[in-house]
Formats: structure tokens, C-alpha cells, sequence
């Protein structure tokens, strides 16, 4: 799943005028990271504002997101997955058609997760 991701970001930064990116491969590898993290990160913060009151420090989310991050551009840029995975062509259930619905319903999940947690952790008080 998470190389469908990858490869319909590749193609998003290497097709689409308003993302276009000159290193697409390296801009699918970080977006694939930080997107993940921010679902390491949100229940997270959750648990802790739940049981502790208090949400994780910035420094922290941050050291995750860069875990995320390095993690996917070793794996994507410096172990050539990614260009295994651009010569592959995954879809999920051979649709390219839901491959693109899914991945772009991933991103703003992404994105609104990690919004959404502070207003949610708010409202755990």
C-alpha cells in the first residue's frame, strides 16, 4: 500500500504543474514519510493528553517526523526501491482510477490528523 502511495505522489510531483518537483522521487520518499509519521504521532499525543493532560513536546514530534522521513528516503532513495516500485506500476486491485482516490484520500487524512489531534486532545480535557 505504501508503495502505491509513493508512486502516485512520483507521479503527482513529476506530472502535476502546480507540485512539480525537478526530484520527484525524492520529494514521493519524504511526503510518504511525514504523511506515516503523522499517524505515529497523533495517538500519541492523544494517549498522552488522555492520561497526562499534557501533549508531546514539539521537539519530540519533530524527532519522530524525522525518523519518518530519513527512514523513507533510505529506503525508497538509497536502496532502489523506489525505482523498482516506478517500474512496477502498482494499483491497488489493478485501478489506477482508486489507486489515485485512495492515495489522495490518504494525504488529507494525513494532513487532518495531525490538525485535528490538538483540537480533539482539547476536547479530551
Amino acid at each position: 500500500m505504501i508503495d502505491v502511495f509513493y508512486y502516485y505522489f512520483y507521479l503527482a510531483y513529476k506530472n502535476v504543474t502546480l507540485l512539480y518537483s525537478p526530484t520527484p522521487r525524492a520529494s514521493a520518499a519524504w511526503s510518504v514519510g511525514i504523511l506515516i509519521s503523522f499517524w505515529v504521532i497523533t495517538p500519541i499525543n492523544l494517549f498522552l493528553q488522555y492520561y497526562h493532560g499534557d501533549f508531546m513536546k514539539p521537539i519530540y514530534m519533530f524527532s519522530i517526523g524525522i525518523v519518518f522521513f530519513l527512514l523513507s528516503l533510505y529506503i525508497y532513495q538509497f536502496k532502489g526501491r523506489g525505482d523498482k516500485v516506478i517500474k512496477r506500476k502498482p494499483a491497488i486491485f489493478d485501478s489506477p482510477k482508486l489507486s489515485a482516490i485512495i492515495t489522495i484520500v490518504f494525504f488529507i487524512l494525513s494532513l487532518s490528523l495531525f490538525f485535528l489531534s490538538a483540537i480533539i486532545g482539547r476536547q479530551i480535557k
